[in-house]
């Protein structure tokens, strides 16, 4: 009854928030719901195997072409059109001018010129991403239009992974909830402009590291985990506690979190060089970006994009957080000690992080870097409920 009741409390707080006045929205919003809930309790729908999932992706397809026409046209547009006051706008100027030819960081000083009447980048390290998604923009044909159709080409690989991550602990279709609960959140960013920050980027293909790591695929791992760190700096964090772990309990595996390591160790480097010709960035290297008191940014970054579910006032993403600490501590006891650990570290050692590290109230959208694993993990917590689930 409990394993019922759990299940039927994920089908309602992941329900779909559809677009205001997009009716189409709404339907794919309420068969989602209805054909996932389908899956999960009828005995018959439950030997499909990656059918339902691949529903759920081209559900999500669907959605992104009904819901994302403005996004793709500020993809494509030139620049005047536009106005770059955001870091979204920064970045797709900066693109552009890489397109145009000119290097990297001269693209990103061009960009930050003039925004908000500013003159320059920001004078800190901090402050500026490094250049590997814009050199990897720069190689999509279509223009702006690559940027897009690479980026729901990772999101419906990140509904696959979900999937496939909770599949591999819980009989049945259980694992559809993973891939159900996500869907939102892809949702907004396959529609709006916050979808070029370097976050979204580095989630995603960490995301589908994670799942090759679990599934004890090490080559693609490595690689994956690799390219989220040098996209988004902040995802050596979890790699960095790989690392500790694999040096403790098992050398033989730890080139995994080391070549990881190394990567992003040789790219920051050359990027506090590279910088260094327009900002005092060895000056600031030492000088991060602290807050005194994190709870508040903390409940920021929970806060973000839960606009996307339809009961987002009762706060779901704090129950969700907590069912993934949950489900993950399940694996740990029933299932893997080293899966838990993995899972554990993928996600919760952001919000500790992030009591410290952050700007108020602008970085918000760190969220990023967490939900969507939280988001994956929260229906572990079944496992605690089910009569019986995969060894």
């Amino acid at each position: 009854m409990m394993q019922q009741f759990l299940i039927v409390v994920f089908l309602i707080f992941g329900l779909l928030n559809p677009v205001t006045g997009n009716k189409y929205d709404l339907i794919l919003g309420i068969f989602l719901l209805v054909f996932v809930g389908y899956n999960i309790f009828s005995k018959a729908a439950s030997r499909r195997q990656n059918f339902p999932i691949l529903v759920i992706i081209l559900v999500f397809l669907t959605t992104s072409v009904i819901t994302g026409g403005e996004l793709r046209q500020m993809l494509t547009r030139d620049l005047p059109f536009f106005t770059y006051n955001n870091d979204p706008g920064v970045f797709l100027k900066t693109y552009k001018e890489i397109e145009s030819g000119q290097p990297y960081y001269l693209s990103l000083l061009n960009a930050h010129d003039g925004r908000f009447s500013q003159r320059g980048m920001p004078t800190d390290i901090w402050g500026l991403r490094m250049p590997a998604i814009f050199y990897i923009w720069s190689f999509l044909p279509g223009e702006g239009l690559g940027i897009y159709f690479l980026f729901i080409t990772l999101s419906s690989a990140a509904l696959y992974c979900a999937y496939k991550i909770s599949e591999k602990y819980f009989e049945r279709n259980i694992g559809l909830l993973s891939s159900y609960l996500l869907f939102p959140y892809l949702h907004y960013a396959a529609r709006d402009q916050m979808m070029l920050e370097t976050e979204w980027w580095g989630v995603l293909i960490f995301i589908i590291g994670l799942y090759f790591l679990l599934f004890r695929k090490y080559f693609l791992a490595t690689v994956l985990l690799s390219l989220s760190t040098l996209i988004r700096e902040l995802f050596i964090i979890p790699v960095f506690l790989l690392l500790i772990y694999y040096f403790i309990t098992n050398r033989k595996l730890i080139y995994i979190a080391a070549i990881p390591f190394f990567a992003f160790g040789f790219l920051f480097l050359f990027h506090l060089t590279a910088a260094s010709y327009y900002i005092d960035a060895y000056g600031s290297l030492l000088k991060p970006r602290v807050i005194p008191f994190g709870y508040t940014f903390l409940q920021q970054t929970l806060a973000y994009g839960s606009w996307e579910y339809f009961f987002y006032k009762f706060k779901p993403f704090y129950i969700f957080f907590i069912l993934a600490i949950v489900g993950s501590i399940y694996v740990y006891l029933r299932k893997s000690r080293v899966d838990g650990l993995i899972i554990l570290s993928s996600f919760l050692i952001f919000p500790i992080v992030f009591l410290k590290i952050g700007t108020l109230p602008f970085n918000d959208y760190w969220g990023i870097m967490f939900m969507p694993q939280v988001l994956i993990f929260a229906p572990l917590s079944l496992g605690w409920f089910l009569k019986s689930s995969k060894k």
